[in-house]
């Protein structure tokens, strides 16, 4: 069973200013800092609903408590406007602001005290609740005329982490989503693996357990079978749909021992070999159950397959176009404005494949060989009609291959795909004798799913409110 954990914590600020609807001058500006009440977990876990798509706004006075659902006194609440959205990759916070106007004739004659963050505009929804403060932090209100007119600024922070690394949170737009409170589709949660490629294999929606006391949700994830997500190692579990961004990437699971692993037969001529999955580390290979030398066989650590996908930009008819990636993959050694590199990193006579193309004139695509990133030798062209075409690279010891392409019609645009297989990775100086068996132990970090095995696994999503430390 493997258990991962995302941890995703909430707060949420509120700035006010006062117009003057005559002159436009700001004569007053208010702040507001939240509690974050209870109902609001109600909301994110145990309903479709968001948390945050309303601003309420109210006359009433006290201390604000986790345990209301209603202003002290409301007077209105009114849906949002989206204002913009903000991510801190460095610090792992995403935030989303949003506003309500209140023009010269709303509200006339009221003083405004309190504010919160709602999922309705009635009692009964409130998910934040403040109190209005001056910028030195002392209680204020705001006596609304129809001279007036008010802006009200709300700010929802979430700062996620992921427990002990195991999780990789890629802000997508529609996990910002949900975490901030405009929508909320923490409902069917859907997730699919990858051998560390762009391609997502078995889809499968997940069974979900909100527990709202602890703020968290449980999504196990249905059993991997036999026959499911035999792909070479499984290096991510992905969401996919609306959790597009939360991976359980390669490296953060428990490194797993493989022992005793047959990966052929001698005789007496084959001198490389392949182990059953990819990046094998403290490798060791035996010949009829005798450990051999560092110095007699070399294993690589290199993945069993890659994948890619990149698209044309440049719309002059050159072997220079310009390649933009849609996915990276480890193939990729990098890019340059008029080429794609891939660092071969394999044996000899790697496949290469997938150049799809869908216009009738089709493409021209040409590899080049080197050892050096400086002299380039062409190796190949390739004329892609329609659908895919399939090289192998020959025997050879160049490090590295550059690709380039020539748009032959006008669909600079379209995307294409390139996926190199195959290679081997246990490279003998000496062929082992004809009928001699042989295994390998090694540790790997992706999950050694095959047809001998099953896999569970589960993602808690732990929520909280964000206290600064």
């Amino acid at each position: 069973m493997l258990e991962k954990k995302v941890n995703a914590l909430i707060h949420n600020r509120f700035d006010i200013e006062v117009i003057n609807g005559k002159t436009g001058e700001i004569k007053q500006k208010a702040r507001a800092f939240n509690v974050v009440c209870n109902n609001l977990w109600t909301y994110l876990i145990n309903s479709g609903t968001a948390f945050a798509t309303y601003i309420q706004y109210g006359s009433g006075s006290g201390t604000p408590s986790a345990s209301d659902t209603s202003l002290f006194n409301r007077v209105n609440g009114v849906a949002v406007t989206e204002v913009s959205k903000n991510t801190d990759l460095a610090n792992n916070v995403v935030s989303r602001v949003c506003r309500i106007t209140l023009g010269l004739s709303t509200s006339v004659g009221v003083t405004i005290t309190e504010v919160g963050l709602a999922a309705g505009a009635g009692n009964g929804t409130l998910t934040t609740h403040a109190m209005l403060q001056d910028m030195n932090g002392n209680s204020i209100s705001i006596a609304k005329t129809d001279t007036d007119i008010i802006n009200i600024y709300a700010t929802i922070f979430c700062h996620c982490s992921a427990a002990n690394g195991s999780v990789n949170i890629d802000y997508k737009a529609t996990l910002i989503n949900n975490l901030t409170g405009q929508v909320n589709n923490f409902g069917s949660f859907t997730v699919g693996v990858s051998d560390g490629n762009t391609r997502v294999y078995n889809t499968k929606t997940c069974s979900k357990s909100a527990d709202v006391a602890n703020k968290k949700i449980v999504y196990t994830i249905p059993r991997f079978t036999e026959s499911e997500g035999n792909i070479s190692g499984i290096n991510d579990i992905l969401g996919t749909g609306n959790f597009e961004g939360i991976d359980i990437k390669r490296g953060t699971w428990p490194s797993f021992s493989i022992e005793n692993e047959s990966v052929g037969t001698g005789d007496g001529s084959t001198t490389q070999f392949s182990t059953k999955f990819g990046f094998p580390t403290n490798a060791v290979v035996k010949v009829n159950g005798v450990a051999q030398s560092a110095s007699s066989v070399t294993v690589k650590n290199i993945g069993k397959s890659w994948w890619a996908n990149f698209r044309l930009i440049s719309p002059e008819s050159t072997d220079n176009h310009v390649i933009e990636l849609v996915n990276n993959s480890w193939a990729l050694a990098g890019k340059s404005l008029d080429s794609m590199f891939i660092n071969k990193g394999y044996s000899d006579g790697v496949g290469f494949s997938s150049f799809n193309e869908y216009t009738y004139d089709g493409k021209e695509v040409k590899i080049y060989i080197s050892n050096d990133l400086e002299t380039w030798e062409l190796l190949t062209t390739i004329r892609v009609n329609y659908g895919t075409a399939t090289y192998t690279l020959p025997a050879n010891n160049a490090k590295y291959y550059r690709i380039t392409l020539r748009d032959l019609g006008n669909s600079y645009a379209s995307n294409n795909a390139m996926s190199i297989s195959g290679g081997q990775n246990i490279v003998f100086n000496t062929a082992p004798a004809e009928g001699s068996i042989i295994t390998v132990d090694y540790d790997i970090d992706c999950i050694p799913k095959d047809s001998d095995h099953v896999l569970d696994a589960t993602i808690t999503l732990q929520f909280g409110e964000y206290v600064e430390e």
